[in-house]
């Protein structure tokens, strides 16, 4: 569905923009993420709401998507597969928020340390269809990556509402483990490149 509507729009483009069929493709395919995206999100957001948590969607996945942005990590091969891990991120984030009601300071401590430092050795991981071979870049994210972190983590100190917490943390640690278990050689073979 997202391709159809994608070529008609980038169809109207060409008919008003002298456009090369190689920046049409390209357009296409931009107008296709946006779609994808705004369809996963808008789908998140009824869930959310039909089960009363909305907000606590938004939350976790505006936290979780703002520091993916930087750090990359695993995706799942299908936009479906996409939707779903994003489901399973909400729903653990609510559910943390409902049955956890306490960590040890020195488990959070420990957490907030531990997602700086992983952010800091192994961001940003990027897939074999969107690599990273810029130096700079790479540098960038990985920068990009850490101050997110910390600003979320900060966030997440100062709160006193224990709930909200949750629903920051989870998200924060499921993203910044996502970058870990496929780091090795597709990381250090960029950088490789790249320098």
């Amino acid at each position: 569905m997202e391709h159809m509507l994608a070529s008609k729009i980038t169809d109207w483009c060409l008919k008003r923009n002298e456009m090369s069929e190689t920046q049409a493709i390209a357009v296409t395919y931009g107008i296709e993420l946006i779609f994808n995206s705004l369809f996963k999100m808008i789908g998140l957001i009824l869930i959310g709401l039909i089960f009363g948590r909305a907000w606590d969607v938004i939350l976790s996945i505006g936290c979780f998507s703002l520091l993916r942005s930087c750090a990359g990590g695993v995706h799942m091969k299908s936009s479906l597969g996409c939707f779903l891990s994003m489901a399973l991120v909400s729903v653990l984030s609510c559910v943390g928020a409902e049955y956890i009601s306490y960590l040890p300071v020195g488990v959070m401590i420990a957490l907030t340390l531990g997602i700086i430092v992983v952010n800091k050795l192994y961001a940003p991981f990027f897939t074999e269809n969107n690599p990273i071979e810029d130096g700079k870049l790479i540098k960038k994210k990985n920068t990009g990556a850490v101050i997110i972190s910390v600003i979320l983590l900060a966030i997440i100190w100062i709160t006193p509402i224990w709930k909200l917490k949750m629903i920051l943390l989870i998200p924060v640690t499921l993203e910044t483990l996502s970058i870990l278990p496929c780091w090795h050689g597709t990381k250090k073979a960029a950088q490789d490149k790249a320098e």
